[in-house]
Order: structure tokens, then C-alpha cells, then sequence
């Protein structure tokens, strides 16, 4: 099971996503957002990035794209070129983008800004917790991309899609195209939609929080980094979302997802740690100046 510390770069997000997928096409980043819009966010994204890695180290030629609000394999019991387009055309979509960054590994993603919820903004400034001029500044990026947050992979952890390409590699499977979807939250790794030169459609599950080799539900079992028929899955799969996400989630779809690790939590933890010392550095310092 992977783990990635997210790091927020402050963006105001007050809408929440439920269901991603992440297609391995030769699709174009660049092309896909406008090549004026791409070089201006690699500028930007090179200068606000600087600090973690070289600009060299991002590399857009690799740059994936991901769908949002796909829960199709989840309603969609059988799937062909033409329905699988159609699910598609419905979904949301933001962009990930790796890096040559050794140890860790680290991604960055890329999604065109939302609007927000005003009042939830004035509150945030009312209560300290962001300034009027940095929502001014986010009304201004509405309809743009922009970085959203930075992934970190644990030390020796590699990628998801890497991991799964080494499979892929392993079992001798050349795919026509390869999909990564995320059905709901819970699930940690994305589940690997493949599409063989037959035209037949193959799901592989990799991990699951909770689970240790396998995906079983009253449906059947999913044995891990193994390749079924999408017939046979999906409902192996639906049935498993259904006993297991709501009897442990008790139908809350917004949960953080297993091993995910927040920067900004552990940064308010260090701040208040550093107080704490500083505090009891002056006590001390004050007994013995009283002392001497």
C-alpha cells in the first residue's frame, strides 16, 4: 500500500470529488489546456516549485490526465469502446504530472480552478484563517489551471501506474490503452482498466486499506495485481463497495484516504511544539535570572 503526503498549496477548495480515472493515453497536456495556458502554468508552476526540485525535474512530456466523477464501474455492468467514451465525456478531469525526483517520488497535480462557497471565504478571513487579498486572488484564477497539491510517495514506494506498467511487463500484456479509475475515496490505489487488442476489457486491482492480498465480497474474490474479465470484477467489485465502504464508512464519502498524511496538520503540530519550548525556555530563564 502506498502512502503520499499531500501538500496544499493554498487553493480554496470547498467542493469534494468522489471518483477519479486515470487514463494512459498519448494524450497532450499542452494541446489539451491551450499552449498559451500550458507555458504560462509551467512558468509558475517552475517558480513556486523551485524550492522542492530543479524545473528539469518536471516532466510535462509525461504528464497524465485523470477523470473525475467516473463511478461508472460501479453502475456499468458491461463496458465497450462506445460506452466507456460516453462515461467519459461526462467526467470532470485534472492533470498529473511526475517528476524525475529520485527518492521520494513526487507528482504534482494540475486542475482548472472552481468556484467557491463566499460565505465559507468570509469566514475563512474572519476567522484568520486566509486573507481578502488571497480570495480576491483566487476569484481572479477562476477557470485557470493551476497546482493544486504536490504528492509525495514514501522512500522506495513507487507510482501507482509504474507499479502497474511492471506488471503489465510481468504477465506479458501489451494493452491498446490502459485506464486508472478510482471509484470512491476509499480506495487507496486506483483499479486498472485495460483494454487488450482484442477489444476485451480486464480490471486488476492492486491494493485496498483493510485488505491484504485480496478484494472478496459475496460476489466472489479479487485476487491483487491478478487480471479478470470486467464482467466478473465489477461485480465482485460493486458488491464489495456495498458490504464493506458503508458498513466501515457508515455511507461518509469523504473520507481522507488510507496512509495519505497531511503536511499542513504535521506544520500546525511542529508550530505548536516550537511555542511549547519557547515558553518553557523563557520560564526557565526567568527562575534563573531571579535565582542568580
Amino acid at each position: 500500500m502506498k502512502k503520499i503526503i499531500t501538500l496544499l498549496l493554498g487553493m480554496l477548495v470547498f467542493t469534494l470529488g468522489s471518483s477519479t480515472v486515470l487514463a494512459m493515453e498519448s494524450e497532450n497536456m499542452a494541446s489539451d489546456i491551450g499552449q498559451s495556458e500550458f507555458e504560462s502554468l509551467a512558468t509558475k508552476s517552475e517558480e513556486r516549485l523551485n524550492q522542492l526540485f530543479l524545473s528539469s525535474d518536471i516532466q510535462w512530456d509525461k504528464a497524465v490526465k485523470v477523470y473525475e466523477q467516473a463511478s461508472f464501474l460501479e453502475t456499468v455492468p458491461q463496458i465497450n469502446d462506445a460506452s466507456l467514451k460516453e462515461e467519459l465525456k461526462k467526467a470532470e478531469y485534472y492533470w498529473v504530472v511526475p517528476t524525475s525526483h529520485q527518492q521520494p517520488k513526487v507528482e504534482i497535480r494540475f486542475d482548472i480552478v472552481k468556484d467557491f462557497d463566499r460565505e465559507e471565504a468570509k469566514k475563512a478571513v474572519a476567522n484568520g484563517l486566509m486573507s481578502a487579498e488571497s480570495v480576491a486572488e483566487q476569484e481572479k484564477q477562476i477557470g485557470k489551471w493551476d497546482i493544486t497539491s504536490v504528492g509525495e510517495y514514501e522512500e522506495g514506494v513507487e507510482p501507482f501506474a509504474q507499479t502497474i506498467e511492471k506488471v503489465l511487463k510481468e504477465q506479458s500484456i501489451n494493452p491498446k490503452a490502459i485506464y486508472y479509475i478510482q471509484p470512491t475515496k476509499v480506495m487507496m490505489d486506483p483499479i486498472a482498466l485495460v483494454k487488450l487488442a482484442d477489444n476485451e476489457y480486464r480490471m486488476l486491482i492492486h491494493s485496498l486499506p483493510f485488505e491484504e492480498t485480496q478484494m472478496k465480497s459475496k460476489a466472489g474474490i479479487l485476487k491483487f495485481d491478478t487480471f479478470y474479465p470486467y464482467e466478473t470484477a465489477q461485480k465482485v467489485l460493486v458488491a464489495y463497495l456495498n458490504e464493506k465502504y458503508r458498513e466501515r464508512t457508515g455511507g461518509i464519502s469523504d473520507l481522507e484516504p488510507s496512509g495519505v498524511i497531511s503536511v499542513e496538520h504535521n506544520r500546525a503540530m511542529m508550530i505548536v511544539g516550537v511555542v511549547f519550548v519557547i515558553v518553557v525556555g523563557v520560564i526557565c530563564w526567568k527562575i534563573f535570572k531571579k535565582r542568580r
